[in-house]
Formats: C-alpha cells, sequence, structure tokens
C-alpha cells in the first residue's frame, strides 16, 4: 500500500525506474537491518523550469524557477513501517542538498500524505502523471539553501 500493482505496472516501474538510473543526478539510498533490506529511497535533479508531467496546477513562481530536487520514491517494508525508517531516508536522501527545493508527489489519504504534512512538506498543486494514474498531491520542502 498504497500501490496496487499488477504485472503491467510493475513492468512500467521498472522500465521508469532504470530510466531514471541513467541521469547524472540520480541517488539512491538503501537501508538494511541484520541483512534484510528496511527500504530505500531515491531521486534527481529537476531541470529548472520544469515541473510534474500531468500536472494540474503549476507551482508558484519561486517554486518553478528555483532549483528541484524530486524525491521520486520512499518504500518501507512492512517490518520496518513505524519505526522512524521513513523520516531516516528522507534525511539521508536530502542531506547536504543544494537545490532550492525538495518535492515530491503523495497519493491523499495515504499515511504518507499526512507523515510528510508533519514534517513540513507544503502541498502546492494536484498531478496526475499518467492518464490511468490517480491523482497526487504535489508537496514541496524548502532546503536549507532556500
Amino acid at each position: 500500500p498504497p500501490y496496487e500493482y499488477n504485472s503491467a505496472d510493475a513492468d512500467e516501474f521498472v522500465e521508469r525506474f532504470l530510466g531514471q538510473t541513467t541521469r547524472p543526478s540520480f541517488t539512491l539510498i538503501i537501508g538494511e537491518v541484520n541483512d534484510v533490506i528496511a527500504g530505500f529511497s531515491y531521486g534527481y535533479v529537476f531541470p529548472q523550469d520544469l515541473w510534474w508531467r500531468g500536472a494540474k496546477t503549476e507551482p508558484s513562481a519561486d517554486v518553478a524557477s528555483g532549483t528541484k530536487f524530486a524525491v521520486i520514491e520512499l518504500v518501507i517494508n512492512s517490518p520496518f513501517r513505524g519505526r522512524g525508517f521513513s523520516r531516516q531516508f528522507l534525511d539521508a536522501l536530502l542531506a547536504d542538498r543544494e537545490e532550492d527545493f525538495a518535492m515530491l508527489l503523495a497519493k491523499p489519504g495515504a499515511q504518507a500524505h499526512a507523515m510528510y504534512q508533519r514534517w513540513g512538506w507544503k502541498k502546492v498543486g494536484i498531478v496526475q502523471s499518467y492518464p490511468h494514474w490517480p491523482i497526487d498531491d504535489a508537496f514541496i520542502l524548502p532546503l536549507k539553501g532556500s
């Protein structure tokens, strides 16, 4: 949860992921506990003046023109949820970033949606990345350089 993947969705994910890994700014964090993968998070720098594909709303001018690091995925395996790993992964992924903002998408109603808001992320729009995907909320977090 909150994803309900079928085999076609899984294939699309792998194809997208492999393409994302070729970006020069691609960054991946993987965490292990006792030789078991607890989860992972990854992202990359969005080109300036670019926003999310399928945006239904545009960001403010300062966000649109600012430099942005996009958090694409944050995945914590079930046995490790509720133990602070999500925050540790995001903190590690965003540590020492030089961009003005971090940005991510979250599904309304998902547990992570409320978690991001508690951590200071601000909703700035809505996005439907692909026609067959549900609507996501776009969030930003000013980074220390902002």
